[in-house]
């Protein structure tokens, strides 16, 4: 029997198997299979999710998230701190991880001030500042990463092409908090019943130290099979359990993407449909089928990567599936309040929409 709640959790997941089955019966199965997968991009996103999950496991990010938020007052100066949390932080621990720290953190909030009327444009702030935020660095998020590693950039030409976007974004997102969370809140300041702390200084330490090997790594300083070594021996010494709490359903989806991507290149070119239509291509598909598959998808077929590391991270704003780190925060939301998904909805497509439509325009008068 079809578990339906598993196939809604991973529609991405089944959707590039299906898609990475049906081609094999038209490109059969073969050595060159070997040649479609990105082992480097598996490896260094493997162990960056593993590191990460380690740092989040030792309260890392909820105690800077608790330290920062207990200086504030009014659901303005909330709003704007959360915001800024997950834009910054997304750029070194990926977008979907701010969400996953900061989302029900924020839901959490809420619920012991009773006051949720901000709640709704506050959580889509931050999902907007999560997939903002990560298009500044390679490892923000996992379309940059296998961008990144396929151009052969190097990490300064990598930012300076995504800064001017970036401080932009960050520029429409205070504005969108100035003009919509007017209300102010009489509350002098938050308390919380539980006080974030850091699990254990010395291991938090040894995972920052392994977390700056893997920035090494990344910049290709080291081969990344040595990361991935040191990440699996200090993870079963130091917190064996983070190692089965990575989403290796992304991981998994990488490969059947990459298997479908690579029959597709065997079977036909879209090179003419792409190739100089790059913005358009990835951003209107980002829409149906998520940015991370587009990235994986469209790579094949263009050779201007500079335009479509752009269209990808842009092509994450609109729908809730654009980017997968988008449904985070809508199932976390639908999970306390499910009666006002479709509110939710509603105002997460029309701001998100509206930012895209103004970095469009923003990217054509940067040109």
């Amino acid at each position: 029997m079809i578990n339906i709640d598993f196939v809604k959790r991973n529609i991405v997941l089944i959707a590039s198997w299906v898609l990475a089955i049906v081609s094999m019966f038209f490109v059969p199965i073969s050595k060159d299979y070997l040649e479609y997968i990105d082992v480097r991009t598996l490896m260094i996103l493997w162990s960056i999710m593993v590191i990460v999950c380690c740092l989040m496991r030792q309260g890392m990010f909820r105690a800077l998230g608790h330290r920062l938020v207990m200086k504030t007052s009014g659901d303005r100066q909330l709003g704007f701190t959360l915001m800024l949390l997950c834009f910054f932080l997304s750029m070194v621990i990926t977008n979907d991880v701010a969400l996953i720290t900061f989302v029900p953190f924020t839901i959490y909030i809420f619920y012991e001030r009773e006051n949720k009327k901000n709640l709704i444009y506050i959580l889509v702030l931050e999902t907007m500042a999560a997939n903002l935020g990560s298009m500044l660095t390679p490892i923000g998020n996992p379309q940059n990463l296998y961008l990144y590693n396929m151009s052969g950039m190097e990490l300064a030409d990598f930012v300076w092409l995504m800064l001017p976007y970036s401080a932009f974004s960050l520029g429409l997102l205070c504005l969108a908090s100035a003009f919509i969370l007017r209300e102010k809140s009489k509350d002098e300041g938050i308390t919380f019943a539980k006080h974030a702390r850091i699990k254990s200084w010395p291991k938090l330490i040894i995972f920052l130290l392994l977390f700056i090997f893997a920035i090494l790594v990344v910049l290709r300083f080291f081969e990344p099979y040595k990361l991935v070594i040191a990440t699996l021996v200090i993870a079963l010494v130091l917190d064996h359990k983070a190692l089965v709490k990575v989403d290796y359903g992304l991981l998994f989806t990488f490969l059947g993407l990459f298997i479908f991507v690579g029959n597709m290149s065997e079977l036909f070119s879209l090179k003419s449909l792409v190739a100089g239509h790059e913005m358009l291509a990835a951003v209107g598909l980002s829409q149906i089928i998520s940015n991370v598959p587009t990235a994986l998808l469209l790579s094949n077929f263009t050779n201007n990567f500079t335009e479509l590391i752009k269209a990808v991270n842009f092509g994450g704003l609109g729908t809730i599936i654009a980017s997968m780190a988008s449904l985070i925060t809508f199932k976390y939301y639908c999970k306390e309040d499910f009666s006002k998904r479709r509110k939710f909805l509603l105002v997460f497509t029309l701001m998100n929409l509206l930012v895209l439509g103004i970095l469009l325009v923003f990217n054509l008068l940067n040109i």
